[in-house]
């Protein structure tokens, strides 16, 4: 199975300033978090949300830890709205 894929839980996925894609997934009071390849998900290094972070601050969160990788005017999006 993959992940996100079970009954109990969550998955959002994130278009990071249109340089690749991170799936996250709650897994009870988990984040989980995964960067999207061509057909393949594997675990992000380095990156670790903490469980109180809500989903709808997720954007602001993820902006916070990439905006080096930001060029003007570049955002992140929420992908599975």
């Amino acid at each position: 199975m993959a992940p996100g894929e079970g009954g109990n839980s969550h998955r959002l996925a994130f278009d990071v300033y249109g340089r690749f894609v991170l799936v996250l997934v709650r897994e009870g009071d988990v984040w989980r978090v995964f960067r999207k390849g061509e057909g393949t998900l594997r675990p992000e290094p380095g990156l670790v949300i903490p469980g109180d972070i809500a989903p709808g601050d997720l954007c602001i969160f993820l902006d916070d830890h990439y905006h080096e990788l930001a060029a003007a005017g570049q955002e992140i999006r929420q992908l599975d709205r």
